[in-house]
């Protein structure tokens, strides 16, 4: 008996292919109508202050509501193979800690270099302050915030490790100079936060 590979193979994916696809690509497809994805950043064309600061007052605004909407229409993405999961991670928490909160995040500081624009924010937790200092960037769309990057001007030495090994993520997607301008504009917002 001779098989016919016609009656045996399909052209068309398999139902278990198209969900392994879908498994591995699920949140590129959610963020790919709400967040902008980039390929690189614009170098030498950090937001104004200004801007930078309605959009992460925007942001705050956003996630103090559970808009995941709206807060992600603020977003960017760097990372094609990491970038969304970060960024979806670091939204939920956000989410969660803004539900937590005694009371509104406020805006503290705002530093711009030549890429970025980082804007620092003491938000009320449920024991203690913390001090996330968000990188806004340029984009077509106009000024985005960079969230799956997640720095925080807080002394603890696990915090320390974790701002670190975003700071190595960063460096292995955007390369050594616009890493080393965020890392140095953070120092800059770190110093002012803990005087």
């Amino acid at each position: 008996m001779r098989l016919d590979p016609s009656q045996h193979f399909s052209t068309q994916p398999s139902h278990h292919f198209r969900k392994l696809h879908w498994a591995g690509k699920w949140r590129s497809y959610c963020l790919a109508h709400s967040s902008t994805a980039l390929t690189e950043l614009a170098g030498d064309n950090a937001p104004p202050e200004a801007e930078a600061r309605t959009l992460i007052a925007s942001w705050l605004t956003a996630i103090r509501a559970g808009n995941v909407a709206q807060a992600l229409a603020l977003t960017a993405w760097l990372d094609p193979e990491n970038g969304p999961a970060r960024m979806l991670r670091n939204l939920g928490y956000e989410i969660n800690g803004a539900r937590k909160a005694k009371s509104a995040a406020t805006i503290i500081a705002v530093a711009r270099g030549h890429t970025w624009t980082t804007v620092a924010v003491r938000s009320h937790g449920s024991d203690k302050a913390s001090h996330p200092v968000y990188p806004v960037v340029s984009t077509p769309q106009g000024p985005k915030l960079l969230i799956e990057i997640d720095l925080f001007a807080d002394p603890e030495r696990g915090r320390e490790f974790l701002n670190t090994t975003t700071l190595n993520h960063l460096r292995d997607v955007a390369g050594a100079t616009a890493t080393d301008e965020l890392r140095a504009l953070f120092k800059q917002q770190a110093a002012a936060i803990a005087r």
